[in-house]
C-alpha cells in the first residue's frame, strides 16, 4: 500500500492509459474521489502529477496494446545490457536489439495515423536503455523519458521549450550514434566486401567463358550454314541428275517398244515369206559396161 503522500502504482498506471486530451479531467476526477475517501495526501500527490507529453504517451500505449511485444523487447534490452557489462560480444545483441525496436515503432501506426515512426524509435531506444524507465513502460507507468523527471516540478509554460530542445538534442545525438553504428568498419562489413570481391571475380571469369564461347558459336554457326549451302547444291544436282536418269529411262522404254515392235514385223514377214517359197535366189550382178579394149 502506498504512503499517504505517494501515488500508487497502478493509481498511476490507470490514469496514464487515459487519451492525452482527457488526461486532466480523470486527474482531477480521481483525485476528489481520493480526497472523499479520506486519502487525502495521495489526492494531493495525484493532482500534481504531469501529463505526459505525446509522445511519452504513444510509447507507453505501445507497451499496454502490446504486452508480449514489449517483454520481448525489454528482455532484448536487459540481455545487451549484460553483455555489455561482461565485456561480451555485443554485435549480434545490437542487431537484435535494433530490430525489435523498430518493430515495435512500426506498432505505433496503430495507435495514430500520421506517427513519426524514428522518433518513436529513437524514444524506445532511451526508455529501453534505461532499467528504471524500462519497468516503468512494462508496468505502464513511464510518464517522462530518461532525464526528464528532474523538470517535473517546473510550470509547463517553462518546461515545453526545455523538454523540445532536450528531445531535439537526444534525437540529433541517437541519430549520429546510430550513423555511426551503421557506418563504422566491421568484421561483416568486410566479409561482405570479400563476399563482393569473390562475385566480381566469379563474374569476370563468367564473362570471359561467355566471349570465348560466342566466338566458337559463330565459327559453329559459319561451317553450319556453309554446311547447308553445300548441301542444297548437291540436292539441286541430284534432283538434275534424278531428272536426267528418269529421261534417259523413258527413252530406253522408248528403244525397247521399238525394236520389239521390229522383230515382231520381221517374224510376220519371215512367215509369209516362208509360206510363198522361201527366199527369192540371188541375181547374179551384171558387170559393169567399161570401154572397150582396142
Amino acid at each position: 500500500m502506498a504512503a499517504d503522500d505517494e501515488i500508487a502504482p497502478d493509481e498511476v498506471a490507470a490514469l496514464l492509459a487515459v487519451p492525452p486530451e482527457e488526461f486532466v479531467a480523470a486527474r482531477t476526477a480521481r483525485a476528489k474521489e481520493l480526497k472523499a475517501d479520506g486519502r487525502k495526501g495521495e489526492a494531493a500527490a495525484l493532482a500534481k502529477l504531469r501529463k505526459p507529453v505525446r509522445l511519452v504517451w504513444i510509447v507507453g500505449e505501445l507497451a499496454r496494446r502490446h504486452a508480449d511485444v514489449a517483454a520481448t523487447a525489454a528482455d532484448v534490452a536487459e540481455e545487451l545490457e549484460t553483455a555489455q557489462a561482461s565485456g561480451a560480444a555485443v554485435r549480434p545483441l545490437l542487431k537484435g536489439f535494433r530490430d525489435v525496436v523498430g518493430r515495435v515503432a512500426e506498432l505505433a501506426d496503430g495507435i495514430e495515423g500520421n506517427v513519426d515512426r524514428l522518433e518513436v524509435g529513437l524514444a524506445l531506444r532511451e526508455v529501453l536503455a534505461d532499467p528504471d524507465s524500462r519497468q516503468a513502460w512494462l508496468e505502464g507507468r513511464l510518464l517522462d523519458l530518461p532525464g526528464d523527471e528532474e523538470d517535473i516540478d517546473a510550470p509547463p509554460d517553462e518546461l515545453a521549450p526545455r523538454r523540445e530542445k532536450k528531445a531535439a538534442a537526444k534525437k540529433a545525438a541517437a541519430t549520429k550514434k546510430a550513423a555511426a553504428k551503421d557506418t563504422a568498419t566491421t568484421e561483416e562489413d568486410e566479409a561482405a566486401e570479400a563476399e563482393r570481391a569473390a562475385q566480381e571475380e566469379a563474374r569476370r571469369v563468367a564473362q570471359a567463358a561467355v566471349d570465348e564461347t560466342e566466338a566458337e558459336v559463330a565459327a559453329a554457326t559459319s561451317a553450319h550454314e556453309r554446311a547447308v549451302a553445300t548441301v542444297a547444291e548437291l540436292e539441286e544436282q541430284l534432283a538434275d541428275l534424278e531428272a536426267r536418269v528418269a529421261e534417259a529411262r523413258s527413252s530406253v522404254a522408248e528403244a525397247e517398244t521399238a525394236v520389239t515392235a521390229a522383230e515382231e514385223r520381221h517374224t510376220t514377214a519371215t512367215s509369209a515369206l516362208e509360206e510363198l517359197g522361201g527366199p527369192l535366189p540371188k541375181k547374179r550382178a551384171r558387170p559393169r559396161p567399161g570401154r572397150r579394149r582396142r
